[in-house]
């Protein structure tokens, strides 16, 4: 695998892509409970 400049479009694309993962894999605990990881 070649490495290269990280695209910024790109990089905001998969942490967005990351975060919803994270909040659809957590989404029963954001009820009244406070996330322990953010």
């Amino acid at each position: 695998m070649i490495f290269r400049p990280i695209d910024p479009g790109l990089a905001i694309f998969a942490f967005a892509d990351v975060y919803l993962q994270n909040l659809d894999a957590h989404r029963l605990d954001f009820g009244p409970v406070i996330p322990k990881q953010m």
